[in-house]
């Protein structure tokens, strides 16, 4: 970082449903400022339910980027999203001296911070080998060849989505090095803004609350006919994400909806573990959800403990 930088990103990170939506809201109307997105979910169109994407009324006249900005049929990667973030943001300086970021995926937001500069390119002979275990083996046989590649980046790496097995395995295998050290490598060198990471936290017991009531009003605004819609993209490899998955069982008639919608919450509330895991280990200033004085004060004071 920059110390000399006069324009700030602020960092709004944390588990799913912790509140970060409403926080981020806040401290753009503060500042008078833009939201960016770096929720990996939420970049595409066809998931606005499933992936709890603002809506409008939400957003509340603030404007916002990288909500449903792109298509299931053109994924983008970390990679990708930090070549294209780090040309909005330089941007979106232009007329403002802050910007909020927010979103739940840490390996997106790393990729903001550090631009993935000590990352390879994808190997395509690596790939198309890694795609056929995929398609032959398993998503499970990925899985367990990021514990013997990389146990750290397996402890935190959505399991359930083979993008992000294959990106890191292929950066393993063709670089010799565990990917999150590269990714924590990359992370050092120099930011041309400030940066001031918060993350919101909440009780177990109240995160699992608020999980149950978010799947609920997902399955209420539509959950069912969005996986429908969804099914007739044919993506290959398939979609595989919480929620799709879920309800897909259940419209093939392998499990009844009540089951669809527990199975839900348990692979949530076990996706929120792993995020809350990554972005404690980055140190940021935690907040909750309700502290929004504190949190503009904390800004105020331009403190953060993670530099």
């Amino acid at each position: 970082m920059q110390e000399s930088s006069d324009k700030t990103v602020v960092g709004i990170t944390g588990a799913t449903a912790t509140g970060k939506t409403g926080v981020s809201i806040q401290i753009a109307k503060h500042y008078q400022c833009p939201v960016v997105s770096f929720d990996s979910r939420q970049f595409y169109q066809e998931l606005a339910i499933s992936s709890a994407a603002p809506t409008v009324k939400e957003m509340n006249g603030v404007p916002h980027y990288f909500i449903s900005s792109h298509s299931l049929k053109n994924p983008i990667n970390a990679a990708q999203y930090s070549e294209a973030a780090n040309k909005l943001v330089k941007n979106l300086f232009k007329e403002n001296e802050t910007i909020v970021m927010v979103g739940g995926s840490g390996l997106y937001l790393s990729a903001f911070l550090s631009e993935l500069n000590t990352l390879p390119d994808a190997h395509q002979n690596i790939r198309k080998n890694l795609n056929r275990i995929f398609e032959t083996k398993g998503i499970q046989v990925l899985s367990e060849m990021m514990r013997c590649y990389d146990p750290d980046y397996y402890q935190i790496v959505d399991r359930r989505n083979p993008h992000r097995l294959i990106r890191g395995l292929e950066v393993c295998m063709q670089s010799g090095l565990p990917y999150s050290d590269l990714i924590k490598a990359s992370e050092k060198g120099p930011m041309l803004f400030n940066f001031i990471g918060i993350h919101l936290t909440e009780v177990k017991a109240m995160l699992e609350q608020r999980i149950a009531q978010r799947t609920n009003e997902m399955l209420q605004r539509g959950l069912i006919h969005e996986v429908k819609s969804i099914h007739k993209l044919k993506l290959n490899p398939p979609l595989q994400s919480i929620g799709y998955d879920e309800i897909t069982l259940y419209l093939n008639g392998q499990i009844p909806l009540k089951e669809a919608k527990t199975r839900i919450n348990i692979n949530t509330i076990a996706y929120a573990k792993r995020q809350v895991t990554w972005f404690r280990k980055k140190g940021y200033r935690e907040f909750h959800h309700s502290q929004k004085k504190e949190i503009l004060d904390f800004l105020a004071a331009g403190t953060n403990t993670s530099n």
